[in-house]
């Protein structure tokens, strides 16, 4: 890591590091791809949860967002953004947090159950726009696509609510991560979009006209040589991007924007290895096999002058616990590494290491805030959405 960074010497803790330039650069290609079919570019931005990042979407256009819980609804309704989509099947325990909601933003909810439709029918206090998860092949959440009649059914069900009016169909191709390479990643795409059109096919033929298809997934919406077909995508971890969607082959060394930056505690050059502070609470435990077959948590990343340089996968980080975290380096690099130093490294996956903090810093030394998750999750979250602002190092 380069010393000549001032703006490095309070850091004390493992801290995450984004370039902003790589940050707008990446909002910029997504924002274009999706222009070009006139397919409505709605973000997820669960990946940064950061209402100054948020701004950065602003400047490409962006007016329509995707979050993943109410509470991130009402962070970045508070913020200004008066158009969302909360990406998860609705927690009905939730109506009256939502319904806190109705003076703020218009919420678009997901369901896949006629139970969380019954409730919301006979709990929201104002019009919402409803999507059912469809199910393509991840088989996490939704209506498996052929279940075609179940889906029906379903939306039926939503258009006989006073409150509810039926919006379409969405997906969440998450199959996509576990492909061997961009092509098969086009390959999940276009397979997703033409089961979501063979479900929405079948809804026009039952009387449902303007059913929209939504579909989400960073890999795919980074790749797909076309949208057709698609009316919405929600990509979110390409602002960040990560070792993942490296090794998918989705995106270049130059669209990586975070990186944690992790104290050095100890060294120990009979075997080649490095002690950080930043451990599995910091990282979380995602794990990748690289091209050499080493099983890794992260590599380490240069800073340089005017934002990251470049990749070093000698730097690897192999090992994690609750807080430690171990390096293994060549020994060139362990003779020059001293007890107190800062080692940049990529995450494995961007989400669950941001996810981990209250806030960022940036190439430029700039401090910046994102919703704090750990509070967001408590039952003190609308009693100190103060603290939800903080920045903490």
């Amino acid at each position: 890591m380069d010393k000549n960074h001032d703006f490095l010497k309070p850091i004390h803790t493992p801290v995450p590091l984004i370039d902003p330039i790589r940050i707008r650069r990446n909002i910029r290609i997504m924002a274009s791809r999706a222009e070009k079919p006139a397919v409505r570019f709605r973000p997820h931005f669960k990946t940064h949860q950061s209402a100054a990042i948020g701004e950065w979407f602003r400047e490409a256009g962006v007016s329509g967002i995707t979050v993943s819980s109410v509470a991130m609804a009402r962070y970045f309704a508070e913020k200004g953004w008066c158009d969302i989509t909360i990406a998860f099947p609705f927690n009905v325990r939730e109506i009256s947090a939502l319904n806190l909601l109705d003076n703020l933003a218009n919420i678009h909810i997901l369901v896949d159950h006629p139970d969380t439709v019954a409730t919301l029918a006979a709990g929201v206090t104002n019009q919402h726009r409803v999507f059912i998860k469809v199910d393509t092949g991840y088989h996490r959440t939704g209506i498996f696509w052929e279940s075609r009649d179940e889906i029906l059914t379903l939306a039926r069900q939503i258009e006989s609510s006073a409150r509810l009016t039926f919006a379409g169909i969405l997906t969440h191709a998450g199959h996509s991560y576990h492909c061997s390479g961009p092509k098969q990643v086009k390959a999940v795409f276009r397979e997703t979009v033409g089961r979501m059109n063979r479900a929405r096919d079948f809804l026009g033929e039952n009387g449902f006209q303007n059913c929209k298809v939504s579909i989400g997934n960073t890999p795919g919406c980074s790749v797909a040589d076309n949208f057709e077909g698609v009316d919405e995508i929600r990509p979110g971890n390409f602002v960040f991007y990560d070792l993942m969607q490296l090794s998918l082959g989705v995106c270049e060394e130059e669209n990586l924007a975070l990186a944690l930056l992790c104290p050095v505690t100890g060294i120990y050059p009979d075997r080649n290895e490095i002690v950080v502070l930043g451990g599995a609470v910091h990282f979380s435990e995602e794990k990748l096999t690289d091209p050499d077959g080493h099983l890794i948590s992260g590599y380490g990343m240069n800073l340089i002058q005017k934002g990251f340089g470049r990749l070093n996968r000698e730097i690897r980080l192999i090992g994690l616990s609750q807080e430690h975290g171990i390096v293994q380096a060549p020994v060139e690099i362990i003779r020059k590494t001293r007890i107190g130093d800062l080692i940049g490294i990529i995450p494995v996956h961007s989400c669950l290491t941001a996810d981990q903090f209250a806030g960022y810093l940036t190439t430029s030394g700039d401090r910046i805030s994102r919703l704090n998750s750990v509070l967001a999750r408590s039952d003190q979250l609308f009693s100190s959405p103060e603290n939800s602002n903080s920045v903490s190092f």
